[in-house]
């Protein structure tokens, strides 16, 4: 029984769709009532290599992520890299079978296999990957569907009709995986989350700095994380820019 907390990593790589499921599912377990932050890894690259995101959810107040992994959602081959002293008898493996290596099951692993591609493969294949592992969080978190429905068709609108039913048919099907997998999570949701709301590090920064008086900022254009589903509110203090977390809402922004 998983009552306290659980740390989750996602593992796969660059053009995986990583960067679609993070806001959403961070948006959604803040809304269900679950305290979490969201910390990403990532190599400078577009295609290919491995890219991590760590989302630890728990009963309480929570402002990193821990090295510990109790829940590994693999999405492809080169997943484990650099996992290997992360991982530890009982964790919980999810994905491809052939993308899961034997010594895992030896050294007491929980191996669940999903067969992915086959779940996709009349939508178009791992294009969809993303919101079918959306909808297996969602399901085993046990977050809002139709807020999470939602939210999809919202990020997916302007790239038409047919998209946006292809991801939700993903995402539902990601739902049915998840009831068939044997997982009690009973993490205790706090209702006063309401008066919270998401933000990333990159934003608060951003707030930070209008506050402060800066005009001008000069700078390289590289990554470029999502904005979240909601306004950003300063939370009074900023993190890294590569995680997300929930803060309490103030009852005005800051005078620019």
């Amino acid at each position: 029984m998983i009552d306290k907390e659980i740390s989750i990593v996602l593992s796969g790589e660059a053009g995986q769709g990583l960067n679609t499921i993070e806001p959403l599912f961070i948006t959604l377990l803040e809304e269900a009532g679950y305290h979490a932050f969201l910390s990403k890894e990532f190599m400078s690259r577009v295609r290919g290599g491995n890219n991590t995101t760590a989302i630890r959810v728990s009963s309480g107040n929570v402002d990193a992520f821990v090295d510990r992994i109790d829940m590994l959602v693999v999405l492809g081959a080169n997943a484990f890299g650099r996992l290997d002293k992360r991982l530890a008898p009982g964790t919980i493996l999810i994905g491809e079978e052939k993308n899961i290596p034997k010594k895992y099951a030896d050294m007491g692993c929980r191996i669940i296999p999903v067969d992915f591609e086959a779940r996709l493969s009349d939508l178009g294949g791992s294009l969809f990957l993303n919101n079918l592992i959306l909808g297996i969080l969602v399901g085993l978190l046990d977050c809002d569907t139709e807020t999470a429905r939602s939210m999809i068709r919202s990020r997916f609108i302007l790239k038409g009709e047919a998209i946006v039913e292809k991801n939700l048919a993903a995402f539902d099907r990601g739902l049915d995986v998840s009831k068939q997998i044997s997982l009690p999570i009973s993490i205790q949701k706090d209702s006063t989350l309401s008066s919270r709301i998401v933000l990333s590090g990159t934003e608060a920064v951003g707030i930070g700095v209008i506050a402060g008086g800066c005009n001008f900022i000069a700078s390289y254009p590289m990554s470029r994380l999502p904005a979240p589903a909601c306004s950003p509110i300063w939370p009074g203090d900023p993190r890294s820019a590569t995680s997300w977390w929930s803060r309490p809402k103030m009852k005005s922004r800051p005078s620019i």
